[in-house]
C-alpha cells in the first residue's frame, strides 16, 4: 500500500486562541475569524478521526478496512487494531484545565463506570514540545516550595484549619491528598470569601511574588470561586522555551496555561478534570487516580538543539518523535519498519519519491506494507512520528 495524505479534525474547545492569532488556524486552508482554534487532531481516535486527501473516508474507517497493510503485526498483536499513538498541535489561550490521565487498568474501571466521559479503555501517557512559549503546570512542588505558600497565603488556612495548615510542612502522601480534597469539598460561598479576602490584601500590600501574581491571573480569568485556583498554587509552574519538551506520565496532576505546542500521546481521549474548566469535572476520580508520591513527576527534554534532526525518546511505547528542523536535505526511505509512521508538515514544503506535493498543515500517513518514500524537504519543520 502506498502513503497518502491526511489532514487533521480541529477542535473549537473554548481555551483555544481565536482566528488566525491560533498556530492550528496557520494549518488549515479556511479559517472563521470568530471561531477559536484549539487542537488539530492527526489520528484515527473515534472522536475525531482525521480524513482523507482522496478519499470520502476518515483515518479510522481505513484502518478498520486495511488492518493489516496499515498497522502490520507487530503493531496489531501489542496494541490491536488502532494506531497507537495520536498526533496533535495545540493553541492555548486560557487554562485547559486541572488534569490528570488514568493508568491503563484505571482507564479500563473508568470507562466501564462512565464511557460518555471516559470514552476508551486506553491510558494517555504524552510528550509536549513547545512551538511558542509554553506554560504549563505539572507535578507537586517541593517541601519548601509548599511551606512558602502558607506564608504568601496565609488566607488558606481559613479553609484548611490551623492544624492541617501547619501539618503541610511535613508534606507526607496522605496530608497533600488531605488538602488538595479539602480545597474540593469546600462550598462555593467559602470559596469566594477567601478569594476576596486574598484579593483585597494583595491590591493594598502589592503581589510581589510570582505565586501572588500568578493567582491572580488565574482569578482574573474568571475561577473566582473555583477550588482548581487554590490547587494550582501546588503545582509545578515552567515556562518551556521553543524546542523544549515535556512529558508526562499516567497519574501526573497537570494543566497547560497558554502558548503553542506539538503534542503526541497514546491513542486516548480520557481525562479526568477537576478545575479551571466549565467541561465535565470528576472530582471523586481524579483524587483516586492521583499518584501522590514524591516520584510522580513529568521529564523535562532540552530538544532545542540548532541540530536539524534530533530524535525525542520517551518512556512511553506507543511513540517517538524525530523532529526535523529548518530541513532542507532528503530523508531516508521511509515505511521499512514494519509498522505505520506519520509525518506531520507545520511549516515550508516537501515532496514524496512518487510525487505527492506537501505544505504546511499537510500530514503524510505511511502504512506499515509501504514500499518506501523518499522525502525532499525545503526549509521545513516536520514532526515524524514511529513506533519503537
Amino acid at each position: 500500500m502506498s502513503s497518502f495524505l491526511i489532514y487533521p479534525s480541529v477542535q473549537h474547545y473554548h481555551w483555544g486562541k481565536r482566528g488566525k492569532s491560533s498556530r492550528v488556524a496557520t494549518l488549515l486552508d479556511a479559517v472563521d475569524p470568530a471561531k477559536t482554534y484549539a487542537e488539530a487532531w492527526y489520528g484515527d481516535h473515534e472522536k475525531s478521526p482525521s480524513l482523507l486527501r482522496q478519499d470520502s473516508k476518515n483515518l479510522r474507517e481505513k484502518v478498520i478496512g486495511n488492518p493489516q497493510e496499515i498497522l502490520g503485526s507487530r503493531i496489531i498483536e501489542k496494541f490491536g487494531t488502532r494506531l497507537p499513538f495520536l498526533f496533535k498541535v495545540l493553541s492555548v489561550d486560557a487554562p485547559l484545565s486541572i488534569q490528570v490521565h488514568p493508568s491503563l487498568q484505571q482507564a479500563k474501571l473508568l470507562h466501564a463506570k462512565d464511557p460518555v466521559n471516559y470514552p476508551d479503555t486506553n491510558h494517555k501517557p504524552e510528550v509536549v514540545v513547545a512551538l511558542s512559549e509554553f506554560e504549563v503546570l505539572s507535578g507537586f512542588k517541593q517541601k519548601e516550595q509548599i511551606q512558602e505558600l502558607f506564608t504568601l497565603f496565609p488566607e488558606m488556612s481559613l479553609i484548611l484549619g490551623k492544624e492541617l495548615s501547619a501539618s503541610a510542612f511535613e508534606q507526607h502522601p496522605e496530608i497533600l491528598s488531605t488538602i488538595i480534597q479539602r480545597f474540593y469539598a469546600t462550598d462555593t460561598s467559602t470559596l469566594q470569601r477567601v478569594v476576596s479576602l486574598i484579593i483585597d490584601r494583595l491590591e493594598r500590600s502589592g503581589a510581589t511574588d510570582y505565586p501572588q501574581k500568578f493567582f491572580l491571573q488565574i482569578v482574573n480569568k474568571g475561577f473566582q470561586a473555583d477550588p482548581g485556583v487554590f490547587v494550582a498554587l501546588f503545582l509545578q509552574h515552567k515556562v518551556l522555551l521553543p524546542g523544549e519538551a515535556m512529558y508526562t506520565p499516567a497519574r501526573v496532576l497537570h494543566a497547560y496555561l497558554k502558548g503553542d505546542a506539538i503534542e503526541c500521546m497514546a491513542n486516548s481521549d480520557n481525562v479526568v478534570r477537576a478545575g479551571l474548566t466549565p467541561k465535565h469535572q470528576d472530582v471523586e476520580a481524579l483524587l483516586e487516580v492521583v499518584d501522590w508520591s514524591k516520584e510522580a513527576k513529568p521529564i523535562f527534554f532540552d530538544a532545542s538543539s540548532q541540530e536539524s534532526t534530533q530524535v525525542l525518546e520517551t518512556p512511553a511505547e506507543e511513540f517517538r518523535l524525530h523532529i526535523y528542523r529548518n530541513c532542507n536535505q532528503t530523508l531516508g526511505r521511509l515505511g521499512t519498519l514494519g509498522s505505520p509512521e506519520l509525518l506531520v508538515m507545520l511549516e515550508g514544503a516537501a515532496r514524496t519519491s512518487f510525487g505527492v506535493k506537501m505544505e504546511a498543515g499537510d500530514a503524510l500517513f505511511i502504512p506499515a506494507d509501504c514500499t518506501g518514500d523518499t522525502i525532499i524537504t525545503e526549509s521545513a519543520y516536520i514532526v515524524r512520528v514511529s513506533i519503537p
